[in-house]
């Protein structure tokens, strides 16, 4: 069908060469685009396996063949600004949202919560290993640490291995405590999900997870980051040769 069609392109061309009509260049345009077309939907059937359909043809160009350039710079400048932009948004809108769910709670912060969590779902951690699991600045970590021993959310005791290392435990008040949160915080999570259906959020998710996969290797070696080297090194030098 698509061979049809561009021979029938074709024939209209060579009418056109011949012709004395004064619509000659706009036509002549339109009849360009159209071999555009014909080109994708040659394309496109190449590399279908199933019969063709105009829904699937579709479908196919807004996820193939219409996808704008990520070798631009100004394209890849704006995108990235805008990625940094929408994550700190969606990072203030967590906390409004959160801070909301603890009202009335002796848990402060978000950090609290995730801090308590981690050790309730997976076990006693130094405080290093505490900070570091919920990907945070030592200092800070140190803080919502002792917030939560002052408050009899955690307990401590000495590492059996490296006796000037504490080990940190959920006590039962802090299970207790995080159990009072926990359906107000669902709410919070689902309310930052927001109305992205579930095929949309698996997406995110999977985009997120590359992103903090590529980004946790970098916030880990905190005393040595240099900025303008990190740049150079896994962005410029990665960027493809235009």
């Amino acid at each position: 069908m698509v061979q049809n069609f561009h021979k029938f392109i074709i024939i209209r061309q060579n009418c056109l060469s011949n012709s004395s009509f004064t619509t000659h260049h706009s036509l002549s345009m339109e009849f360009t685009f159209l071999k555009e077309i014909l080109t994708l939907a040659e394309k496109f059937e190449t590399e279908r396996l199933q019969p063709p359909n105009m829904v699937a043809f579709v479908q196919w160009l807004n996820k193939e063949a219409l996808l704008p350039s990520n070798d631009l710079p100004t394209e890849r400048g704006s995108a990235d600004l805008d990625i940094a932009k929408y994550a700190i948004y969606m990072s203030r809108y967590a906390k409004f949202y959160t801070k909301h769910a603890l009202n009335g709670s002796k848990l402060v912060t978000y950090d609290d919560f995730v801090y308590l969590i981690a050790l309730l779902k997976y076990g006693e951690k130094t405080k290093t290993e505490l900070i570091q699991f919920n990907i945070q600045e030592k200092a800070a970590g140190v803080e919502v640490i002792k917030r939560l021993i002052k408050n009899g959310f955690i307990s401590q005791t000495n590492d059996e291995i490296d006796r000037r290392s504490k080990r940190l435990n959920i006590s039962a008040v802090g299970k207790a405590e995080v159990y009072a949160v926990l359906e107000k915080m669902q709410t919070v999570a689902q309310l930052v999900g927001g109305n992205l259906t579930v095929a949309e959020k698996n997406t995110l998710v999977e985009l997120l997870q590359k992103l903090n996969d590529f980004h946790q290797p970098v916030f880990e070696q905190e005393k040595s980051f240099d900025l303008t080297e990190t740049h150079s090194s896994l962005i410029l030098n990665q960027l493809p040769i235009l």
